[in-house]
């Protein structure tokens, strides 16, 4: 400012100061005020000039404080902008994860809902699969036992139909023999002929107890009491075999004494129990050594008390310990020191006799001297009083008999045999005393029936056209 005027120049800067502070050039005003002030300065006016600085430098400072005012609204406006951005993000953020936990609760809803439904159906088609493999198993199982029955029942018809067509011929066998062994005269020829006598009533005896075992099978054969004296009657069934066992020189041990029960009656079904007992001599002596001994016991101790317990031994070869677990099973055969012939039938049929009358039968053997067959079946004993009253019931009344009926012709009896030659030979055996008709099948039967009158029907079972 040397070779400025420096009135004018500060003239000329006080006036732009006004127009500067009038429309407030903060900044301009603030450097007119550092060049007026420069300007005092040179005029010597050093207090103006610091005033004027002064004012300068507030103006600095106001500015400074309003640019950081300034700086601080802005950083405070972009800080609450970019709080209010992150906020709406964190909102946004919320929402979307709000949105993303809710779909993934639909997801995995549906997902267990589905599970649920496929399990479900899995279950129920698994339920009705069981129900009907079930159903499957239970119609298998009726139709196998349907075929069972079948099986049973037409077992059961082949052995009646077998043992019926046996028994025919076996009839004719036997009663020719019987009838010609009390005529032959010649020693060897009597021999032969009761041998063949003997093995056709061991057929006979054979086809009975294949058609017992038929009847078990099939659950028909039942228990039939009725009062026996049972000391007799197991006494006359055990002598039957003196006979059989003579022509084997085996001697019948009879241990049976008489005593106060000789005349004991009691209730069962004697015609199993003369089975069982039959069964047991056959088979005792059937082992049994020649010269040896068949012997049978029965205590008395134990009838008192209702129990049959009676024992059958034999001095054969014994059964071994082995054979002993089977000895009672269908068509088993032990294995003996001496090899005799058999069906295994005998000692089944005896065993399940036995069951049948709520009885039990075992064995006892050392498997090398003999062996001893017991039996205990339950047994109604008839007190005094109640043999008395079956005595006196079975006693002849006192009142006059009627006289025994006669005939002024031959008896007229009716034959109905569909067989031929066994209608001959009945009709041959009955002709002499009796005035015989034959009818070959029932319906003939029964029309000859309303004709006339019979005395005596003989009637075979399992006729023709009617039965």
């Amino acid at each position: 400012y040397a070779d400025v005027n420096l009135d004018s120049a500060a003239a000329y800067y006080e006036q732009l100061l006004q127009t500067t502070e009038t429309h407030t050039y903060a900044h301009l005003h603030e450097k007119n005020l550092r060049e007026l002030a420069k300007i005092r300065n040179h005029q010597g006016q050093t207090q103006e000039a610091y005033k004027l600085l002064d004012s300068s430098y507030t103006l600095v400072k106001e500015r400074y404080y309003q640019n950081l005012e300034d700086k601080v609204a802005e950083a405070n406006a972009k800080y609450e902008a970019e709080k209010k951005e992150a906020e709406i993000a964190r909102q946004n953020l919320l929402i979307s994860e709000e949105k993303n936990n809710r779909r993934i609760i639909l997801i995995t809803t549906g997902i267990v809902l589905v599970g649920l439904v496929l399990l479900g159906q899995y279950l129920i088609n698994r339920q009705k699969r069981q129900r009907k493999e079930t159903e499957l198993a239970l119609y298998i199982e009726q139709q196998r036992a349907k075929d069972m029955e079948n099986l049973a029942q037409a077992k059961t018809d082949l052995f009646n139909n077998v043992s019926h067509e046996l028994r025919t011929p076996l009839t004719m066998i036997i009663g020719p023999l019987e009838q010609a062994l009390h005529q032959i005269k010649n020693i060897q020829l009597k021999s032969e002929v009761e041998m063949a006598l003997h093995n056709s009533r061991r057929l006979t005896g054979l086809v009975n107890e294949i058609l017992d075992l038929s009847k078990l099978d099939a659950g028909k054969m039942e228990v039939e009491m009725s009062e026996v004296k049972i000391l007799t009657f197991i006494r006359r069934v055990f002598h039957a075999f003196r006979s059989l066992a003579g022509s084997q020189q085996i001697e019948l041990i009879d241990n049976i004494s008489e005593n106060e029960w000789e005349n004991l009656s009691v209730q069962t079904d004697f015609n199993k129990l003369e089975k069982i007992i039959n069964n047991l001599v056959s088979n005792a002596i059937k082992y049994c050594k020649s010269d040896g001994q068949v012997s049978i016991h029965l205590q008395y101790e134990e009838l008192k008390k209702g129990i049959l317990n009676f024992s059958i031994s034999d001095q054969g070869p014994g059964i071994s310990k082995e054979d002993q677990a089977h000895i009672f099973d269908r068509y088993f055969q032990a294995a003996g020191n001496i090899q005799v012939s058999g069906t295994g039938i005998g000692l089944a049929l005896t065993k399940e006799l036995v069951q049948l009358l709520d009885g039990m039968v075992s064995v006892v053997s050392d498997g090398k001297n003999g062996s001893t067959f017991r039996v205990e079946i339950p047994v109604l004993v008839l007190d005094k009083d109640s043999i008395r009253k079956v005595e006196q019931a079975s006693q002849p009344p006192t009142s006059p008999v009627e006289p025994r009926l006669t005939f002024s012709r031959n008896p007229r009896v009716l034959i109905v045999e569909d067989d031929l030659q066994m209608a001959k030979y009945l009709k041959s055996l009955l002709s002499e005393a009796y005035e015989c008709t034959v009818a070959y099948n029932g319906r003939q039967a029964m029309d000859l029936l309303q004709k006339s009158a019979y005395d005596l029907i003989s009637s075979d079972i399992m006729m023709p056209e009617m039965d």
